[in-house]
């Protein structure tokens, strides 16, 4: 396999980026307008993984200022998280990650959680990012803890609402509603590294 680049994502690749998350997550768990949200908004980013000339995986991220802006995005068990969350703004979501499976197990997802952690750390005090749980193995999970990730909560169910409001069919579910667990992951830097 040649190796992998990062680039960021953009308009170039967003045929090839719906196609994985398709494949890896579900059936439109994120539409073509949505994805193309992250190419333009100051709060989204996206970085892809190019390899053997194709894109080989992709990790979309959020950024968050404060409680009134992350609230929204945070789809059960708000109060928990508002508790949580004080003191650690501004907070990095590692949204979504996917590797293309003919690259899986080829270090991809390491390399794109790379990027996300030095991304962020320039401009966030936390990184959080929320796990779908398999009963077969949560291959992000394990690149969360070998990255110094913390698991700091086991949320039940919780795309149920999510699914069948977007209507959106799970990898692991089929279609709606989606009775996952997500597993919440968590970094804090001790200090900001300014730009």
């Amino acid at each position: 396999m040649g190796i992998s680049i990062l680039k960021k994502f953009s308009k170039d690749y967003l045929n090839d980026v719906k196609s994985i998350l398709d494949s890896q997550l579900g059936k439109d768990y994120i539409k073509l307008d949505a994805l193309e949200t992250y190419l333009n908004s100051p709060q989204k980013n996206g970085f892809i993984a190019y390899s053997e000339n194709r894109v080989s995986g992709v990790v979309l991220t959020k950024s968050f200022k404060h409680w009134e802006s992350i609230s929204p995005f945070i789809l059960n068990e708000k109060s928990w998280f508002k508790t949580h969350f004080e003191g650690l703004y501004p907070i990095g979501i590692l949204d979504i990650i996917a590797v293309h499976p003919d690259f899986s197990g080829c270090g991809i997802g390491s390399q794109l959680v790379d990027e996300v952690n030095t991304f962020f750390k320039k401009e966030c005090k936390t990184i959080v990012s929320f796990v779908w749980e398999h009963p077969n193995g949560t291959p992000l999970a394990s690149i969360l803890k070998n990255k110094h990730f913390n698991h700091i909560k086991t949320a039940s169910n919780y795309w149920v609402n999510d699914s069948i409001q977007k209507q959106y069919n799970c990898k692991y579910c089929g279609q709606p509603p989606c009775k996952c667990n997500a597993l919440v992951y968590e970094k804090v830097f001790t200090k900001l590294t300014l730009k």
